[in-house]
């Protein structure tokens, strides 16, 4: 649960920076959504490559590919999912 509320925050930290960027330039350069999900998989690569070059605990009984599934990919699904849908619902809205 701790991944999903870290990536969440990394979600919104880069859609913010990215619409204070945009509010500089003084027009639409960059879609918020979009590049706050590049950000989001990007730091994703950084902490799965950490998570699969570190050794493992000992006393636990759990792989890395575990690992990486559960506090990896699976927050990084729910944000997508969350995109997906709250643009499509914007989409509606139009």
């Amino acid at each position: 649960m701790g991944a999903l509320v870290f990536y969440t925050f990394v979600f919104f930290i880069g859609y913010f920076v990215v619409h204070g960027f945009n509010l500089l330039i003084g027009r639409k350069l960059l879609n918020r959504k979009i590049t706050a999900l590049v950000i989001v998989c990007l730091i994703a690569l950084m902490h799965g490559y950490k998570i699969l070059t570190s050794p493992l605990p000992t006393q636990q009984d759990a792989d890395a590919f575990q690992a990486l599934g559960y506090y990896v990919m699976f927050p990084i699904l729910v944000i997508v999912t969350a995109c997906v849908f709250f643009g499509l619902q914007d989409k509606e809205d139009e």
